[in-house]
């Protein structure tokens, strides 16, 4: 029997969310992707079983308010956040033991924002944080 496919639930809206769901998808996860999402649609999605959640967005205070949804209804499960301000990310870390952080700012420096962030987002979600 082949093991269960990981579940992730991608929160954001934009062509580096469709990148990351397909790059998931293609890696044999089973992903749900919540556009643009209100607190009760992260909390009833957060109802099903969730092995990680993805949030994705331009906006350091949607990331960081997604990502303080998600920790309140789902204690203890793995998140992988973009972030651009280095603050913003230390503020997430210290608040959400289970976060991991993807800097934009870092990755884009490198190579292309949206294939840098991809790799790392998926990188994430195989190695979960202990």
């Amino acid at each position: 029997m082949s093991p269960r496919a990981q579940r992730v639930l991608v929160i954001g809206n934009d062509e580096l969310t469709s990148v990351t769901a397909r790059a998931l998808r293609d890696a044999g996860a089973r992903v749900e992707n919540l556009r643009d999402p209100t607190d009760p649609a992260i909390r009833t999605a957060l109802g099903h079983e969730v092995d990680t959640v993805v949030v994705i967005s331009r906006d350091d205070h949607v990331s960081l308010r997604s990502a303080l949804v998600v920790e309140g209804v789902k204690p203890g499960v793995p998140l992988v956040v973009t972030v651009y301000d280095r603050d913003v990310a230390t503020k997430l870390e210290s608040a959400v033991r289970n976060v991991r952080v993807v800097s934009m700012a870092t990755s884009s420096r490198r190579r292309s924002p949206r294939r840098a962030s991809t790799r790392r987002c998926c990188r994430c979600i195989a190695a979960p944080a202990a």
